[in-house]
């Protein structure tokens, strides 16, 4: 561990409360985590959110350099994307997992309408899930290998997917 950002992600993976927000480099992980939660509260909808990282780079790099934005607590209010240089954290590394940071109590989508000028990107893309067929939608995920065995590889995990295969047709 080099650092607090590593024993907040390491401590997250495990339930703490942290100040980092949890993303994947993969679509098919992030939707399996929506439809988890989904199934989990019995929602009507789910969402998977999608963040251009180049956007937070550029407004970071404005923000930094614009001597009339005020620090919070001696820092800009920045967001920073955090990759975790250690292999100790299986879940991360199995859930190709990175964080963001950012300023306190304030989220992504207003930070950017609160920084961003003009921009030319996607910076953030919501996708709104009807929560229909979430077993079907399970089961195929399984099928390519995203499932809580591989995402949480532990005991914990495995007996997830014992359930998952008892609780979901054609899970398997």
């Amino acid at each position: 561990m080099t650092g607090d950002n590593d024993w907040w992600a390491l401590g997250q993976h495990h339930g703490l409360l942290t100040p980092l927000l949890d993303w994947s480099e993969s679509p098919f992980v992030a939707f399996y985590f929506a439809i988890a939660k989904a199934l989990e509260l019995k929602s009507k909808n789910c969402s998977v959110f999608c963040l251009f990282q180049h956007s937070v780079k550029e407004i970071n790099d404005k923000i930094n350099k614009d001597n009339n934005i005020k620090t919070i607590n001696g820092h800009k209010p920045t967001i920073k994307i955090f990759k975790p240089l250690s292999d100790e954290n299986d879940r991360l590394v199995s859930q190709r997992g990175l964080f963001t940071r950012g300023p306190n109590n304030v989220d992504i989508e207003d930070w950017f309408k609160t920084y961003q000028e003009d921009s030319k990107y996607m910076d953030v893309i919501k996708f709104i899930i009807p929560c229909e067929n979430l077993g079907d939608a399970m089961a195929y995920l399984n099928r390519m290998n995203i499932n809580p065995s591989t995402l949480f590889p532990d005991l914990s995990g495995a007996s997830q997917y014992c359930n998952f295969s008892i609780d979901i047709n054609n899970y398997k």
